[in-house]
């Protein structure tokens, strides 16, 4: 008999209980989406990561607040969101322990080549977040996105819960405020930046730690649980990651 395979209610469930493993395969399913609204926010890709991170950290320490399950994929960009303005504010962040983790992923699982990744330069980097800069963020997720999705409108749409012609609107502007002679390497590079095994074993590094601590449930952490609510501008605060 074939051995039945969880929906993502029963393993979101089973995460809230402590189930590390069942929130891998969560974590699995969304990091690219996180990472591309971390990324539409820093322009950075490690500290784009960070942010991700600490997002799925935070979600799985208070799925147990989440009263409606079906409404994980909004509720999870609400709390990226919200560590995105944080981050903004404090602009003082102890990366320490987030990057022993790293270390650690890294350890862990054997990376396949990843030439084109590494070949990203800082400079790169640097000309690609100064474009997005320019754009607002409603347009920067949904160019993110789409580069990052195989250029799947439909993808794109489903993800941000809007209809597929809102995000062609979006992507269609986005792509004009963008100037001309850097959208060719906005489209490239981006679509080289995604998370990798590493990312989504230091998310379980993380949570497994938790779980040996016995921070297994929100009903032990009393965080406020984020609004789920338009995110369509303003979320650039402060002065931008360098």
């Amino acid at each position: 008999m074939l051995k039945k395979i969880p929906n993502e209610i029963e393993l979101l469930k089973a995460s809230a209980k402590g189930d590390a493993a069942a929130f891998e395969v969560i974590v699995k399913k969304y990091q690219s989406f996180i990472c591309a609204i971390t990324y539409s926010a820093t322009g950075d890709i490690e500290k784009s990561e960070e942010l991700a991170q600490e997002a799925f950290v935070s979600a799985w320490r208070d799925l147990a607040r989440l009263k409606d399950l079906s409404r994980f994929r909004a509720w999870l960009g609400s709390v990226a969101r919200n560590i995105i303005k944080n981050s903004f504010r404090s602009q003082k962040r102890d990366t320490a322990g987030k990057a022993s983790l790293m270390e650690l992923a890294q350890k862990t699982v054997i990376k396949d080549s990843e030439p084109e990744r590494i070949a990203i330069t800082k400079e790169q980097q640097a000309v690609i977040r100064q474009a997005l800069w320019q754009i607002p963020t409603k347009y920067r997720e949904v160019l993110v996105l789409f580069y990052r999705q195989e250029k799947s409108i439909k993808e794109v749409a489903r993800q941000l819960e809007l209809s597929e012609d809102a995000a062609k609107q979006r992507l269609s502007r986005g792509r004009k405020l963008l100037k001309e002679q850097v959208a060719a390497m906005v489209e490239t590079t981006i679509s080289r930046t995604g998370p990798d095994k590493v990312f989504t074993t230091a998310v379980v590094v993380s949570i497994t730690a938790m779980v040996a601590r016995g921070a297994v449930s929100a009903a032990a952490v009393h965080t406020q649980e984020p609004d789920i609510k338009a995110h369509d501008e303003g979320l650039w605060t402060g002065t931008p990651h360098p």
